[in-house]
């Protein structure tokens, strides 16, 4: 957070912020952990609860933004990117393990566990988070392309 300020205040750059959603592509992104669990394992996990909810924003959609914030962004300028608001994290690995032809049911994974295997990054798993991306969209005009996140993964 305070990298953030210093990034915002500082009076030799034009220091701008895009925080993004969890970003994916078909095969990989945030969802990398689902593909090794499926080819390990034979089925998929989700730390904490299916309910969980991520907002969303494919690789490319995330792209175009940064070169828009890059050409028309203000000093100070903050963006959330995302085009996927609060999707459930059970709904995704469902639509994966059917696509990928295992169990579509996932097995809940505790925190504790997630951390040992894969670092502390794994407790972000476990965050229920909404973001919504409609100032970049208004202000930079961002037209995401990668809008219907069921129709990319499944």
């Amino acid at each position: 957070l305070f990298v953030i300020d210093e990034v915002l205040t500082a009076d030799n750059v034009r220091g701008m912020v895009l925080h993004p959603g969890m970003v994916y592509e078909r095969d990989g992104g945030i969802f990398d952990h689902i593909f090794e669990d499926a080819a390990t394992l034979g089925y998929v996990r989700v730390v904490e609860s299916e309910n969980i909810r991520w907002p969303m924003v494919h690789r490319r959609d995330l792209a175009v933004a940064y070169a828009l914030i890059m050409e028309q962004g203000r000093a100070g300028d903050v963006f959330n990117v995302a085009t996927n608001n609060g999707v459930s994290v059970g709904k995704m690995t469902r639509a994966i393990a059917k696509r990928l032809g295992i169990s579509a049911e996932p097995v809940i994974c505790d925190i504790q566990t997630a951390v040992d295997e894969i670092g502390s990054w794994a407790d972000g798993y476990a965050l229920d988070q909404q973001m919504s991306g409609e100032k970049a969209r208004r202000l930079l005009n961002w037209c995401p392309q990668y809008e219907h996140i069921f129709q990319e993964i499944s």
